[in-house]
């Protein structure tokens, strides 16, 4: 099926006029483009992906690369990659694909549907079939729920439809788009300890908000952390664990629920990278 004939069956199936269209995304992936009164996004089948999310009269909330890929089997960078069902490399086979595998395939639309206060509400659908128990030995559905409107929530669900436990790490790997990093902090960490993957060492959050001066990329314990972008008065609460939610306000907000049927082992990452 070409990806005109794949748009035009999407948007007979799905397609709210004037508000929820199935075009062709960059390098000829389809993508969903929601333009409403409340805010506008871009979603990729490629990998259930969000690039874009963007409340009506405020500044765009998430970081693209501009160098990502769009190609089948290649990771879009930037948004909200969906990391199933490893976070980071593979434990011990590094041949395998950073951050799992269904980030790099197309999804299926389930349903779209509009509420009425206006939400869009889309429901994004894959499965364990011949090519991911090669990589990874377990059945499983996996369901990526994203709500648009004044604010953006996603709902990443996890169910295990084989017969034995499966352990898993999974995340809503969101990239924020900030103003200035010396107007950025993380509260609510102090004390605790994380890896500190930049200098590989393990060590101890200082007693104050963390500030930053150059590259993070870390690994904490689970926590309540406020997330704050002072130039814009944007903020944001994030339980880091098995429940992940976060929040900004003022600028927009968003909520990231984290929600697990299995048998889950977490590492969280905060990680800030900087828009110039």
């Amino acid at each position: 099926m070409s990806i005109q004939e794949l748009n035009e069956k999407l948007n007979g199936q799905f397609g709210i006029d004037g508000v929820v269209k199935f075009t062709t995304g960059k390098n000829n992936l389809p993508c969903i483009k929601v333009t409403s009164p409340l805010a506008s996004a871009c979603i990729y089948l490629h990998g259930a992906h969000v690039t874009h999310f963007q409340p009506v009269g405020e500044e765009p909330v998430l970081f693209m690369n501009s160098k990502s890929w769009f190609e089948d089997g290649k990771p879009i960078r930037g948004g909200v990659p969906v990391c199933f069902p490893w976070f980071g490399p593979h434990l011990v086979d590094d041949t395998k694909p950073a951050h799992g595998f269904v980030r790099l395939s197309q999804w299926d639309v389930q349903s779209v549907t509009q509420d009425a206060v206006g939400n869009i509400v889309i429901t994004l659908f894959t499965e364990s079939n011949d090519d991911t128990y090669d990589l990874w030995p377990f059945e499983f559905e996996l369901r990526h729920i994203i709500t648009i409107g004044k604010t953006l929530t996603m709902s990443l669900q996890t169910t295990n439809t084989d017969e034995k436990d499966m352990k898993i790490t999974e995340a809503l790997h969101t990239y924020f788009s900030v103003t200035d990093i010396h107007e950025v902090y993380v509260a609510g960490l102090e004390g605790r300890p994380y890896f500190d993957k930049v200098a590989d060492v393990d060590t101890t959050a200082p007693n104050g908000p963390l500030h930053f001066t150059g590259e993070f990329d870390s690994v904490f314990l689970p926590r309540l952390a406020v997330f704050a972008d002072r130039a814009v008065f944007r903020l944001e609460a994030m339980r880091v664990g098995e429940r992940t939610r976060i929040t900004l306000l003022t600028v927009a907000t968003l909520r990231l629920e984290h929600l697990v049927r299995v048998r889950v082992r977490v590492r969280v990452r905060v990680r800030v990278r900087v828009r110039v």
